[in-house]
């Protein structure tokens, strides 16, 4: 009885919890960032849903996980298309792409950097 009660209250606030999550992740609330399902960052790309899982599961682009969903924050995802296609040029001794390799890796610092902030933020709201 006492443990049916604990698993209740846990999973209310389980449910709170995620609710506020995806309320804090919405389009309108991750900092002036473009949220985006898969579907939607396919259409916005040109290519398939299939094609954005892989660059998720195989090649680390960047998202945030909602339960079975998947959201792609654009401006890292464009980030992250961009730093991929450089570095291939990059590697080939091509002086243009390694100077905007230089410059997305300085750009990606500070994203970053404003990410963790951003995170850092939303996970201290909730102690």
């Amino acid at each position: 009885m006492i443990e049916e009660a604990i698993r209740k209250i846990i999973r209310d606030e389980l449910e709170v919890f995620v609710q506020d999550i995806k309320n804090a992740t919405s389009k309108e609330n991750y900092i002036g960032h473009t949220n985006l399902t898969a579907k939607e960052a396919a259409k916005y790309f040109r290519t398939s849903p299939s094609t954005i899982s892989n660059l998720i599961h195989e090649e680390g682009m960047p998202h945030l996980r909602m339960g079975s969903r998947y959201i792609i924050v654009l401006e890292e995802a464009e980030a992250f298309l961009w730093r991929e296609t450089a570095k291939r040029y990059a590697d080939t001794g091509n002086i243009y792409w390694t100077r905007i390799l230089e410059r997305i890796d300085y750009e990606d610092k500070k994203r970053k950097a404003a990410f963790e902030k951003a995170m850092s933020n939303l996970e201290n709201s909730y102690k």
